[in-house]
């Protein structure tokens, strides 16, 4: 049901074609078979790719159903590992549609965006390994393997989960450890499956890291910034720029804290947990952050008693979060919260399902349909006042504005990342201008760029609404 609700109300505030930026950068990157920004997100950008093959829209559009049917299944497993950790459904289904409510969390079911991809895989991975820690099934565990490595392959921070993953996979087999042989094929096929992700990622970049390629963010950057070699240099240099985009070189100096940027990023942290539902402006942060605790720590309880290893691993979801918050200078989607954000919410619904139940079951039950219900009313009432990140995301006006397929053949347009990813689009998509060059730089680097380029005609855009010939 919280499903349900949210395609209805989410659906309609989906941004219609592509996005400015980073939004869209990934769909410029499923729509051409591309390379974004560091680290690439190739494995993602293939997925998606595929599945605009069976969507009857437009590409850009297509990625945007597409994140979004992430974000509609991230709610779905929210509310199956509540239950399965011993909350009541109806409870259960109540906090998976309150985790909506919060602004980091909404932002990223309507605009396409990694974070919300990521934290479905994740989870993903969670209920296999759950399922494998209950049955003992190799399949469930090869599922949770192959779907951590999608995650993994496309966001280094999952490395920082993989040990409480690991953890939670060793308890198992040391339960049937006798049978030798079951346990190295099965170990064998789970390594396997959580590398064949990352290998294919590496090779797809290699592959796809040419001049001709429609949309290589790394030759994009490369003219402007010069930190790696030329494609055509040879097999060291290609290895060099695969390296370089996955291991996020371009972002390396942003890594690391001092003692007090920790401080600064743990504050950070408490006032993202108090922006659930505005509470902070209701209840003092103090008092907030200390209710929030009992709630994860008597959650943590219950659900311990019902499936130690679920814990662990949801543990560990919240540990990858916190720790690359702290390493990482940078806020906001950046700082990727949403893995605690989940982690939260299933330990506060299996605790508030747990207070239900202390006057019996059945008083229990009623209690937690009254809260559905009162939560979807809610819902209802609440979204138009959420933010608008879809409508404010979506470039559409813009390239309808800035008709590109207006200019005059051979036509330079420089612009910043912010308004190159649509027009990207346009030319390679759209209306297939290859005769169009774009360069994405910094104004100040424009005239450097472009200085062979001056018997071409040349459009400079400073931003979404300002578009003109340059004075240089």
């Amino acid at each position: 049901m919280p499903v349900l609700v949210l395609f209805i109300l989410t659906v309609v505030r989906l941004p219609q074609g592509i996005c400015f930026g980073d939004s869209g950068g990934l769909q410029l990157a499923a729509a051409t078979c591309g390379i974004t920004h560091p680290p690439g997100y190739v494995v993602y950008a293939s997925i998606l790719h595929v599945l605009t093959w069976g969507l009857p829209f437009e590409p850009a559009y297509d990625v945007s159903l597409s994140c979004l049917a992430s974000g509609l299944g991230v709610v779905a497993l929210c509310t199956l590992i509540q239950i399965r950790l011993g909350a009541n459904a109806w409870l259960a289904a109540a906090v998976s549609l309150l985790l909506t409510a919060h602004p980091r969390v909404w932002s990223n079911f309507l605009a396409p965006e990694v974070y919300m991809l990521t934290l479905f895989f994740e989870v993903l991975s969670i209920y296999w390994l759950i399922q494998f820690s209950v049955t003992g099934r190799r399949r469930m565990l090869w599922l949770g393997a192959l779907s951590l490595g999608i995650a993994l392959a496309s966001r280094p921070p999952v490395v920082f989960f993989i040990p409480f993953a690991l953890v939670v996979v060793a308890s198992v087999f040391h339960r049937s450890w006798g049978r030798v042989r079951f346990t190295r094929r099965a170990i064998a096929v789970a390594m396997s499956a959580l590398l064949v992700p990352v290998i294919y990622a590496g090779l797809y970049i290699f592959v796809r890291d040419t001049p001709d390629t429609p949309y290589n963010y790394i030759e994009q950057y490369n003219a402007e910034m010069h930190v790696v070699p030329m494609s055509d240099l040879g097999f060291k240099a290609k290895c060099q720029r695969v390296y370089w985009l996955v291991s996020g070189a371009q972002f390396r100096s942003q890594m690391g804290n001092s003692l007090s940027g920790l401080k600064n990023k743990m504050r950070w942290l408490g006032r993202e947990l108090r922006r659930w539902l505005g509470s902070d402006r209701l209840v003092p942060g103090g008092l907030l952050l200390a209710i929030w605790l009992i709630f994860m720590l008597a959650g943590g309880r219950f659900a311990w008693s019902h499936n130690r290893l679920a814990v662990v691993l949801l543990i560990g979801l919240a540990v990858q979060s916190v720790v690359f918050v702290c390493l990482y200078r940078i806020e906001g989607d950046a700082a990727n919260t949403l893995p605690l954000l989940f982690t939260c919410s299933v330990l506060g619904g299996v605790s508030i399902s747990n207070a239900l139940q202390i006057y019996g079951e059945k008083p229990g039950y009623i209690a937690s349909a009254i809260i559905l219900s009162l939560v979807i009313t809610f819902t209802i009432w609440h979204v138009p006042a959420r933010s608008h990140t879809g409508r404010l995301a979506d470039a559409t006006t813009f390239l309808g504005k800035f008709n590109l397929n207006s200019l005059a053949p051979d036509t330079v347009i420089c612009s910043t990342w912010g308004t190159s990813t649509p027009l990207w689009y346009a030319k390679n998509v759209t209306y297939n201008r290859p005769d169009i060059t774009i360069i994405n730089a910094s104004p100040s680097a424009w005239p450097r760029i472009t200085l062979s380029m001056r018997h071409r005609p040349i459009v400079v855009v400073e931003n979404s609404n300002v578009w003109h010939k340059p004075d240089w």
